[in-house]
C-alpha cells in the first residue's frame, strides 16, 4: 500500500503541529520555576514593606540577591537539559542581561518619573512584569499572556480598591499569583 501526496502532507502537518505543543508545553515548565521563585520572592519582599520601609528594604535587597542567584541557578540548568552537557555560558549571560534590562528600566522610571512611594514603585514593577508576560505569550503561548494580564489586572484593582493595604495586597495577588500561575504552567 502507498500513501498519497495529501496523506503525507497531513502527516507532516500534524508532526510539525505536535513538536509546535511540545516545544510550547517544555517552555510552559521551564518559566514555571522562574515563577515560582519570583512568586515567593516577590510575597516577602511585599510583606517586608507592608511591615515597613527599614524591613521592606531589607527584604528586598536580600529578596534580588536570592531571586538573582536563583534565575541564574536555574537557567543554567535548563540550558544543561537542552544541551545535555555542561553550564553553557549563554544561560549565564541571559540571566545577566535580564537582570541588567530589569535594572536598567528601574533606573529609567526613576529618573524620568520619580518613584516616591515603595507601593507606586510596586505597581510599576506589576504592571511592566505583567505587560512583558502578555508580550512574551504572543511567542511563548497564551498562558504565558493569561498569567500577565492576571498581573495587570491584580494590579490595578489592588491600587483602585486596596491602595491602603496595597503592599499586601501585591503579597498575596502579585507573589501568590506568581506561585499559582508557576504551578499551573508545570501541569500543563
Amino acid at each position: 500500500m502507498s500513501i498519497g501526496r495529501e496523506d503525507a502532507a497531513q502527516a507532516l502537518k500534524a508532526a510539525e503541529e505536535a513538536a509546535g505543543r511540545s516545544e510550547r508545553l517544555h517552555g510552559y515548565r521551564g518559566a514555571s520555576g522562574f515563577l515560582i521563585l519570583w512568586g515567593l520572592v516577590w510575597a516577602v519582599m511585599d510583606v517586608g514593606y507592608y511591615l515597613g520601609p527599614k524591613t521592606g528594604d531589607w527584604l528586598s535587597l536580600a529578596g534580588d540577591a536570592v531571586g538573582f542567584g536563583g534565575s541564574v541557578l536555574l537557567g543554567m540548568r535548563m540550558k544543561q537539559r537542552r544541551s545535555g552537557g555542561g553550564y553553557p555560558a549563554r544561560g549565564l549571560v541571559g540571566a545577566l542581561l535580564i537582570a541588567f534590562s530589569i535594572g536598567l528600566f528601574g533606573l529609567g522610571i526613576s529618573t524620568v518619573a520619580p518613584v516616591q512611594t515603595a507601593a507606586q514603585g510596586q505597581a510599576i514593577a506589576g504592571l511592566a512584569v505583567g505587560c512583558v508576560y502578555m508580550a512574551l505569550g504572543a511567542g511563548q503561548g497564551l498562558r504565558i499572556a493569561a498569567v500577565g494580564l492576571g498581573m495587570v489586572a491584580l494590579t490595578l484593582g489592588g491600587w483602585v480598591y486596596a491602595r491602603e493595604q496595597f503592599m499586601l495586597w501585591m503579597a498575596f495577588a502579585g507573589g501568590g499569583g506568581l506561585v499559582l500561575s508557576g504551578l499551573w504552567l508545570r501541569t500543563a
